[in-house]
């Protein structure tokens, strides 16, 4: 026990935050997942209770001041292949959409949006067949991706990441080198914790066995992530939330303060989905004022991490930098030279950059003076669509500048004023995966045919695509008729063939000469009787004059039977404003067969079907690639690659199959997690007993 005399008056840094992932929907055995976000749009779940103002204001610290949160949001990887249309970059599903509907609130609160990033990385390390979005056994695996992912927090979000937490808490000494050019806060040190994974799926593995057990940050050394002796960035040690109060712990940071007199900071962290995070949040807040109370003098506060870091470090910058670029315009490149008015953090300012092929990276900056940088790009200044600037200071004071060559892509939804109904019995219904929740239902009558629209107004002369967001499954209409109208009069129209599966549908790529005011209409045909949906459509600047596009960037045909010929369609769309032409298509190992590899041309805003096939008698994994040389500048050679594995006959029975599959009672169609393009569930609560029959006649002829 402290005698009075050995009591000093210190404060007390309690850093809380979130580690935001979406777990509904979240499948390390698949490569493309479909995400539900409940998560951020419930009105009674989890995001929605922490950001509400009452309950905020019963957990205040010493000061009377209100709990404020870090949110580091994940992103990248797992993400990045989402299947998901309901937001425009799926890599950052959970950035956009803590911004979207809590953005007002998190701005009133004062707190802090950050990454999360997890080294996530599809991997079959142990050779069984079996691929995982495994942990990556170093950072580098990731590396691309994870700059990609800090690319896009910029471009779209305009979100730097100045403080920051690894998933799992792993790090490595390549992993910790990077993070010193770019940030100058990191909050993940797990002393002493240390776990190897060695049974895929991979995960948590990480080792901190060796970094420092105390209440302030270190700066790694260069050598050893784990030990102080660096001058880079800042560590700070962490601990999950229910650990701070069954421990014991935070009695010990206001004893460490007290004793010492110097204060202490320290972060405590969850996962927002958890059912107890406020529960825990609550729990905190009365262990910090007991503690608070048994040593006087010892005051808290509750801070953000950057604020916290300000506060804990003592400076008194408060002035972010300030940056001016020049950009220089070439033929065939574009350059800048960026300057800043005072020292940053950065090796280099942060500059992310998105071309009209829709390629979003970061730029390396070459040193050209005192607080001065040279970057460059392969391409015309009119074949790029935007760049955004970051740096900060080593106090985190930062600053984000964005421009623009193009403007943003503008989606329109089926809930707001540019949109109508010209024909049809339209009526809205909630659903999760739409776009803002909900989306428009009609049900085709005896003419087989009903038709909306979207009024609106664009004021540039430029090309423009067009796309309709298509949830496919048995919602596919036989065709659409798309027209773009103007002063009464058709300036474009196109017949459309939407295959089953979800996809922005290109619906043309046009260029607007008057601009003004344009009716946006959509005409569908079908069989009377089948339900149709009409949910958003996007417009987009981003048009290269010529772009090969694969939505499959990867074919995975899974387990397929022995000796039985297994074939598909790998769809080529040309997203350029000029036709493409194709020189040759060939399998790299000749595993598969195409029905054809002769050259090709496609036309601007149209499609060619791939036909491809493979035979095999033997229970076995192949892997192969498909090798596309076309006359698209950007590149000119695309591989997609594919794997399947063989295994002795076997027949799957999936509910797409009207033949095979009937059901009784009431059931609904899901695209998640599914076989094929759907799955159905039910309830169970049927009266009768809701039930599904799958049938077949067991022979392979």
């Amino acid at each position: 026990m402290l005698t009075a005399s050995l009591l000093y008056a210190a404060k007390v840094y309690l850093v809380l935050g979130s580690d935001t992932a979406i777990w509904n929907g979240m499948n390390v055995g698949r490569y493309v997942c479909t995400y539900d976000p409940t998560l951020f749009t419930d009105s009674d779940g989890m995001a929605a209770k922490v950001m509400n103002a009452e309950w905020r204001n019963q957990i205040l610290d010493s000061n009377g001041r209100p709990v404020t949160f870090t949110w580091w949001m994940m992103a990248g990887n797992i993400f990045r292949h989402a299947s998901n249309l309901n937001m425009p970059t799926p890599n950052i599903m959970t950035l956009y959409l803590m911004k979207k509907y809590y953005g007002e609130a998190i701005a009133q609160f004062g707190d802090e949006l950050s990454l999360h990033y997890h080294t996530f990385f599809w991997s079959d390390y142990d050779g069984d067949g079996r691929w995982y979005w495994n942990q990556s056994l170093s950072f580098l695996e990731s590396a691309d991706d994870f700059d990609l992912t800090l690319a896009q927090f910029l471009l779209d979000e305009e979100t730097f990441p100045v403080s920051f937490r690894s998933g799992w808490h792993y790090m490595d000494n390549d992993w910790q080198h990077r993070l010193d050019e770019l940030l100058p806060f990191s909050m993940h040190n797990d002393w002493p914790s240390k776990r190897t994974d060695t049974t895929e799926p991979l995960d948590n593995t990480y080792d901190w066995s060796e970094a420092p057990n105390y209440f302030k940050p270190f700066r790694p050394s260069y050598e050893n992530y784990q030990l102080p002796g660096g001058n880079g960035g800042w560590n700070l040690r962490s601990v999950y939330f229910s650990r701070a109060w069954q421990r014991n712990l935070l009695d010990s940071l206001f004893y460490a303060a007290s004793s010492s007199g110097k204060d202490q900071i320290i972060c405590f962290w969850a996962h927002l989905p958890e059912t107890d995070f406020l529960t825990n949040v609550e729990n905190i807040n009365i262990k910090a004022h007991e503690a608070a109370e048994k040593y006087p003098g010892v005051t808290f506060e509750y801070v953000t991490a950057i604020e916290g870091m300000q506060k804990y470090l003592g400076g008194s910058d408060t002035i972010a930098p300030s940056l001016t670029v020049t950009p220089q315009y070439e033929t065939e490149s574009t350059s800048w030279i960026v300057s800043v008015d005072e020292a940053i953090f950065q090796k280099a300012p942060v500059f992310a950059i998105r071309d009209c092929y829709g390629n979003d990276l970061i730029l390396e900056g070459t040193a050209a003076g005192t607080n001065l940088w040279h970057y460059s790009y392969h391409m015309n200044h009119s074949a790029l669509a935007k760049w955004t600037i970051a740096v900060s200071d080593s106090m985190g004071n930062q600053t984000i500048e964005t421009f623009r060559e193009k403007d943003d892509d503008l989606y329109f939804d089926d809930d707001g004023a540019a949109f109508s109904a010209l024909s049809g019995n339209w009526q809205t219904s909630d659903h999760h995966l739409a776009w803002n929740q909900s989306h428009k239902v009609a049900i085709l009558g005896e003419s087989g045919m009903d038709s909306i629209q979207w009024q609106l107004t664009l004021n540039e002369r430029k090309h423009y695509q067009f796309y309709l967001l298509h949830q496919g499954d048995e919602h596919t209409p036989d065709s659409l008729k798309f027209t773009a109208w103007q002063n009464g009069n058709p300036l474009f129209s196109k017949m459309l063939y939407p295959s089953n599966d979800s996809q922005w549908l290109l619906s043309a790529i046009e260029p607007i000469v008057l601009p003004g005011e344009l009716s946006l209409r959509y005409v569908y045909y079908g069989q009377p009787g089948q339900t149709i949906l009409a949910d958003a459509i996007k417009i987009s600047q981003l048009v290269a004059p010529k772009h090969l596009h694969i939505r499959q960037e990867t074919v995975n045909l899974y387990e397929q039977p022995t000796e039985e010929l297994i074939s598909g369609i790998l769809t080529l769309e040309n997203h350029g404003s000029q036709e493409i032409n194709i020189s040759s298509m060939t399998f790299s190992e000749a595993f598969f067969q195409l029905e054809n590899s002769e050259a090709v041309t496609i036309y601007s805003g149209e499609q060619y079907k791939l036909h491809y096939s493979i035979y095999w008698e033997n229970d076995d994994l192949l892997t192969d690639t498909l090798v596309i040389y076309s006359d698209d500048p950007y590149q000119p050679e695309k591989k997609i690659p594919f794997s399947i594995q063989f295994r002795p006959w076997f027949i799957i029975l999936d509910n797409d199959d009207s033949e095979a599959y009937r059901e009784e009672g009431t059931w609904f169609t899901s695209v998640t997690q599914a076989f094929g393009q759907s799955s159905r569930y039910s309830y169970g609560d049927g009266n009768p007993i809701n039930k599904a029959f799958f049938s077949t006649i067991w022979s392979r002829d």
